[in-house]
């Protein structure tokens, strides 16, 4: 759930009164139109994808969305990225040149000024290595703080200059002039880790004050919910949410089943966070990324809970449209035959573990964090070898010649299954598999019990041993 990037976006619309009137502005809506490259895909997104279009032939692109208030959104164009600033009402048009975003991209319309700002912003960190982690977290502490310190100068000019132009958007103003500080305690509280894994250098011998950097990033005014459309300031809002749950919440609740972990994080939210719009934010981000990585099951009472609270409307139609997306995996359901490859390249289908519990695995050769499940996994099928379970590991490589390779040079045990077309599988878009290792859970029917179910290395033995008990008493 931690994250470091996070920008939001809208869209605006002109529409025609009634005959014979002029035509008037709707100002719950936002338009981005422009001129991209020939078949140029785009999207828009704020917290999840709002939109998406083609240019046509000759590189015109047009987007309208709907719009609740002033907001930052990402604008994404082929593995490329423009941040706007938008209020309801607005009509923006870019211009790519080559098709590229950069210096050269030209701005007309509504908010040229604030848009051109973010632009050249962008630049800015670029060329200071704000953007590029990998970098700036290689330094050693000296050179690394000669960066932020070069960073920040280049950025508070480039605010101050903001600030004295009359015709800018003012609450613009307000929210730029505290991207700097809260950017600059983000990285900081950061940079001890991530030195550490780039550099292979123990934290103790990195001399940096983490300590004093970690409770000046916790100290951070987090009630300014004004500033909440500012990316930054939600980005550290979350990772201030996900700080409070390593000192707040008692370890052994993470011995607990996924019901008490979810409730336990949810609660702290409002135990440590007292700005009611704040408090809202946080739940809205913590339950979309639950139910993005996990959905429904053990989420649903808090997410239910939110839907009848909540005060704004993007908020619960964004977690309703996305809890949809897995409506048709919820517990309970029927999982389709799907049918997979032995090592031997023989054909199987998913019936042919019917009688029995399946706990499936989906991984893949190259994937790090799968292969670090697999003593786990060992020790479960040791464990569980009398129990009326199937260990079912699936395989979503490119190709099947490694997986083939891995499974009979390690002797992995279980049962080993290959399904063609990796992420574009049948059997991998119907259970949304968007990132892996990911496991599943059936009952002796076929049916669903978990989408999401706990690793080798988690809480699966109370899964495990609940359902077992429930088919032998049956």
């Amino acid at each position: 759930m931690n994250s470091i990037k996070y920008i939001l976006f809208f869209s605006l619309a002109i529409i025609w009164s009634a005959c014979g009137e002029a035509p008037q502005e709707q100002q719950d809506k936002v338009i981005i139109s422009g001129m991209g490259g020939d078949g140029m895909s785009l999207e828009v997104h704020r917290e999840v994808k709002l939109a998406q279009t083609t240019a046509d032939s000759t590189g015109y692109f047009f987007l309208e969305l709907d719009a609740e208030e002033a907001n930052y959104y990402s604008l994404r164009a082929e593995r490329q990225e423009i941040t706007l600033y938008l209020v309801p009402g607005d009509s923006i048009h870019l211009s790519f040149e080559n098709g590229k975003i950069d210096e050269n991209t030209v701005i007309s319309g509504d908010r040229v000024i604030e848009n051109q700002y973010l632009l050249t912003k962008s630049d800015l960190l670029e060329e200071n290595n704000w953007n590029n982690y990998r970098a700036l977290f290689q330094l050693d502490p000296d050179s690394y703080f000669e960066a932020i310190a070069s960073g920040s100068n280049a950025l508070n000019v480039h605010c101050d200059s903001l600030a004295s132009n009359p015709e800018a958007d003012q609450r613009f103003i307000e929210m730029e002039g505290n991207f700097t500080t809260f950017h600059v305690a983000l990285l900081n509280t950061h940079y001890t880790q991530y030195h550490s894994f780039l550099t292979d250098t123990e934290t103790e011998e990195i001399d940096f004050p983490t300590e004093e950097s970690d409770q000046k990033f916790m100290d951070l005014d987090h009630t300014r919910a004004d500033l909440l459309p500012l990316p930054i300031f939600r980005e550290v809002l979350q990772y201030q949410m996900h700080k409070a749950f390593e000192r707040e919440i008692a370890e052994d609740i993470y011995d607990k089943d996924k019901s008490t972990i979810f409730r336990a994080e949810y609660e702290t939210v409002d135990s440590i966070f007292t700005d009611k719009k704040v408090q809202e934010y946080l739940k809205f981000k913590y339950l979309l990324d639950a139910i993005s990585y996990s959905g429904p099951g053990a989420i649903d009472p808090i997410y239910e809970e939110f839907i009848d609270e909540a005060e704004s409307d993007f908020y619960t139609h964004t977690l309703m449209a996305k809890m949809n997306e897995w409506e048709k995996i919820r517990p309970g359901n029927e999982v389709p035959d799907f049918e997979f490859l032995t090592t031997d390249r023989d054909e199987v289908k998913l019936s042919d573990l019917r009688g029995s519990l399946v706990y499936i695995d989906v991984w893949a050769t190259w994937c790090g964090p799968c292969i670090r499940e697999h003593p786990y996994w060992e020790e479960l099928l040791e464990e569980y070898s009398e129990s009326n379970v199937h260990f079912l590991a699936v395989s979503i490589d490119n190709t099947i010649e490694p997986w083939i390779k891995m499974v009979e040079e390690k002797e992995l045990s279980g049962i080993h299954w290959f399904t063609e077309d990796a992420w574009q599988s049948d059997f991998a878009t119907h259970f949304l598999v968007r990132g892996i290792p990911r496991f599943i859970l059936l009952d002796a029917d076929g049916k669903i019990l978990e989408t999401s179910a706990e690793r080798p290395s988690g809480n699966i033995r109370l899964s495990l041993d609940k359902y077992l008990a429930q088919t032998e008493s049956l």
